[in-house]
This record gives C-alpha cells, sequence and structure tokens, in this order.
C-alpha cells in the first residue's frame, strides 16, 4: 500500500510533530473512483492485480485528500485515471467517473462542479452520499466527513423516525446533511437555510421562511437556533429561538440557521447575580447570552469581552454581567478590562474562575484555558506550593502559547505579570517558582529565546529539564520550552 497521493496539511504537519506516525498514515481510508457505474460493485473487493487488468479505470485517494479550495475534499479537474484502460488519462475529459465507493464511516456532498480546485459562488450541490458504492452522474467533486458529525434537516416532521443512520437515504421526503464543522460566509460550525438546496434540488427556503421542519443533531453536540440566516447574513440584533439537545427535533415555525456547539464547551453569561444559579433558559431570560470557549476576537483566542458584545435581545452588555457559567474541564482567567478587543498594557488581573458558577462583579473579558495545560509563574520560591489561589501567583498561561520565534515556549524578556509590572528586571528575570502541569516537562534556559532568535543551540545556553508540579528557580532562569509526555 502506498501513501495518500495528496496528503492534507493536516496530516503533514501531524507527521512533522510526531501525532501521527506512517502506519497511522497508511491506515487512513480510502476513496475510489470508477468509471463505469458498476465499476464499484465489480472492483470494490478486489486485488490490486485485478485493478491493473481491469478494463474499468479507477483512482484511489485517502479522504483526507487536499486540494487548493478544500481540505478533506476532491474534484475530477486535473486529475488522472491510476488503474485501467484510461491509467494515465485526464478524468474529466474522459466523461468523468460513474460510481464512488466511499469507505465505512463516512459520508460525502457531492457537487457538479470541481469546486475543490476553483472557487465557485454555486457549486452545483447535488446530494449527500452514504458510505459504500454509489452510482452517480454529472458529479465533479466531493466533501468528506465522518457520519459519527453528520447533521441531517428535514422537509417534514419527526426525521421520519430516522437517525444519523438513515439520515441519508429516506425516499421522498426533501432532507440535505451536512457536517458540524460546515463552513458558511459569517460563521463557523453553522449552517443555514438561505441560498441552500435540499439533496432532491429543492429550496430550503422559501417567500415565508426555512422550510426546515426537524432536524437530526449527532451525538454530543448541541444546536443553538436562530430566526435569521446569521451563516449567510450579517444582522443588528440577532433573533435567537433556543437550543437544542441531540437527536431529532421537530422545529418551530421560522428557524433559518443554527450553530453547533460541543456539549462541554459552552459558557453562558448572565445579567443578574443569580442568573447562573437559577438556570433560567434564554428564550424566558433575554438578558443572558451562550457562546464557545472557542470564542475568537481580535487579540485573542479562546477569549471573551463584554465590549461591542449584546445580549440575546440585542442590548450591550458592557458592565452589565453579573455572573458567568464556566463549563467542565474549562478555567477562565477574569480580567477588569475588554483585552480581548483591545490592547491593554494593564488590563486589570483578577484571578482565575474554576469550573462552575461565578458571580463576577466588575470583570470584563476573560480567557479560557484547559487546567491540565496550564502553566503558573511565582514571584516567590515558596508561592508555587501555596497553589493558584496564592497572592505570589503572578501569571498563569497553557503550555502550547505560541511565542515570535519558539512554539510551546514562554521567556520572561518582553513580558508582564498579570498586574502589569515587568516580569523582567535590569537583575535578570523576577519567577522564583514555577507550576508545570502533569504529563509535561519543560527545558530551561539563561536566554529568552522564545522572544529572540538565536542561530545555534549553543547560544541558547540550557540549563535543565525539570518536570511535572513545583519548580524553584533562580533569576538567571529566563526561558523555558515545553514537552507533553503522555
Amino acid at each position: 500500500m502506498t501513501l495518500p497521493k495528496q496528503p492534507s496539511q493536516k496530516i503533514i504537519i501531524a507527521l512533522l510533530l510526531g501525532i501521527y506516525n506512517i502506519q497511522d498514515v497508511l491506515c487512513m481510508p480510502y476513496v475510489t473512483v470508477y468509471s463505469t457505474s458498476d465499476g464499484c460493485d465489480q472492483l470494490k473487493n478486489k486485488g490490486w492485480n485485478e485493478h491493473y487488468s481491469s478494463p474499468i479505470s479507477s483512482l484511489q485517494f485517502s479522504v483526507t485528500s487536499f486540494q487548493f479550495e478544500c481540505d478533506d475534499c476532491w474534484d475530477t479537474c486535473d486529475e488522472k485515471f491510476g488503474f485501467g484502460k484510461l491509467k494515465g488519462k485526464d478524468i474529466h475529459s474522459n466523461n468523468g467517473i460513474k460510481s464512488i465507493y466511499i469507505p465505512e464511516g463516512y459520508v460525502a456532498r457531492s457537487y457538479t462542479s470541481c469546486n475543490a480546485d476553483y472557487l465557485y459562488e454555486d457549486p452545483g450541490f447535488v446530494s449527500t452520499l452514504d458510505s459504500g458504492c454509489n452510482i452517480i452522474d454529472n458529479t465533479s467533486s466531493f466533501y468528506f466527513f465522518k457520519k459519527e458529525y453528520m447533521v441531517a434537516v428535514y422537509s417534514e416532521q419527526k426525521c421520519l423516525s430516522h437517525g444519523a443512520e438513515n439520515a441519508v437515504h429516506v425516499g421522498h421526503v426533501s432532507l440535505t446533511s451536512f457536517s458540524v464543522d460546515h463552513e458558511q460566509y459569517n460563521c463557523h460550525n453553522c449552517w443555514d437555510s438561505c441560498l441552500e438546496r435540499f439533496d432532491d434540488g429543492s429550496s430550503t427556503h422559501g417567500n415565508t421562511g426555512s422550510l426546515v421542519n426537524s432536524i437530526y443533531i449527532p451525538k454530543g453536540y448541541v444546536a443553538r437556533a436562530y430566526r435569521d440566516c446569521v451563516a449567510d447574513y450579517n444582522y443588528d440584533i440577532v433573533n435567537f429561538v433556543q437550543e437544542f439537545e441531540e437527536g431529532c427535533a421537530d422545529l418551530p415555525d421560522g428557524i433559518s440557521s443554527f450553530n453547533f456547539i460541543k456539549k462541554s464547551s459552552t459558557v453562558t453569561v448572565y445579567s443578574t447575580a443569580d442568573g447562573c444559579k437559577n438556570k433560567v433558559d434564554e428564550k424566558n431570560n433575554p438578558f443572558q447570552l451562550s457562546f464557545n470557549v472557542n470564542y475568537k476576537q481580535y487579540y485573542c483566542d479562546h477569549c471573551f469581552d463584554t465590549c461591542d458584545e449584546y445580549f440575546i435581545n440585542g442590548q450591550p452588555l458592557d458592565d452589565q454581567v453579573k455572573s458567568i457559567e464556566i463549563p467542565t474541564g474549562w478555567w477562565a482567567k477574569a480580567y477588569r478590562e475588554c483585552n480581548s478587543d483591545n490592547y491593554k498594557r494593564y488590563p486589570g488581573y483578577a484571578g482565575i474562575l474554576k469550573s462552575g458558577c461565578h458571580i463576577v462583579g466588575n470583570m470584563r473579558s476573560f480567557h479560557f484555558v484547559k487546567p491540565r495545560t496550564l502553566v503558573t509563574v511565582y514571584d516567590t520560591s515558596e508561592g508555587c506550593e501555596e497553589g493558584f489561589e496564592s497572592s505570589a501567583a503572578m501569571l498563569s498561561f497553557p503550555t502550547d502559547i505560541d511565542q515570535r520565534y519558539c512554539k510551546d515556549c514562554w521567556d520572561t524578556c518582553s513580558e508582564h505579570f498579570e498586574d502589569g509590572t515587568d516580569v523582567h528586571s535590569e537583575w535578570g528575570s523576577r519567577v522564583r517558582s514555577i507550576y508545570i502541569p502533569y504529563g509535561y516537562i519543560a527545558k530551561t534556559y539563561k536566554t529568552c529565546n522564545a522572544d529572540f532568535e538565536f542561530t545555534s543551540r549553543a547560544q541558547q545556553e540550557y540549563t535543565s529539564t525539570i518536570g511535572s508540579g513545583c519548580s524553584k528557580v533562580d533569576f538567571t532562569t529566563t526561558g523555558f520550552k515545553f514537552y507533553y509526555m503522555g
């Protein structure tokens, strides 16, 4: 077996970083396309000798195939058959392909145009194809995704009692299927009915609004529903309706768009101190807002601040957020200034909020972090032993911090503690102890090799390697490089 013809950029990076090994890539699922409608049925279980000797032409590639405009995509333009009598011939100019084999556990959205290689305003969506053999015609491109992440929307209620296993083929009912990480013009992990079509070619949106009447949401996800097509268009006020749990849900009239979020990653802010405790839903309390921990703002990933943000009813958040619920498995670094949208030298660090409900008072900005990857530095040698609540806990950051010249690195030069004071003085580092999370180690240096470029390892002045837990350091230790050890 050979490597995929065009491994995706994600796979190449994963190989270089050691996340995947060669065997992982070799074992990734493959798609095969055929020049005849019966080619898939005849050859899908045959060996390579039969593929080489068969008059049926075919080509095999990985589901992670990467092309110019799309990852996990493939199209017939600029491709050649790899087997059969048309081996080496251009696929697109030789009547294209007539059947396709999609590996178990995957589905594919298909299109008439080559929208993996070229950008089209309307790529000509045809249908969603299930795993196994599919007969196709006038189809040029495919987007592959795992079936377990598949959403299906239906023109009738009850999803016709079909779950994800049968969501692709349900007879006469109009439906369309797509992945939870579907991306539209205005929103990632979103879908709306404007400009979309059911698999039978009929529009998902009519003169009176959305024609979608039920939705299947995959396990582990929720869908936040809105009246407006917020994935395709900008609105001053977003009309949130409600949140739907995993499984099949019938939809009230007027729902046009959905934002898909993992259950374990939703943050909610409230306008009252007891809002979080009382768990009033957004439909009954318009003065609240939910969002994902992966929320991205101008100066920060995994961040959210109240400036230029609005409650569900369109009222500005500003200083009106009084309580917050942080999901299990996440913590939040809280600040009194909006330092996600604007650069603040002194952001007013207020402390770390752990998972659960918190009354936040005058806190306006939150940076969400995984506690199991959180490094904390202290300005006293005993501070680390006292824990996160210690007054000596001066700064916390994730192990995957990215600085100018180094990934997963941090140094004391050009850095500031949470109170805005310099980490590095004229005498050297002010850090006297450091907490490294379980499963990680750190190489330490006498040089600031995260902020400054060094041309050799000798110039970096390596000092020692320290393990997880608390370690004391002196004023000469200025650089740290973190490694995950499992």
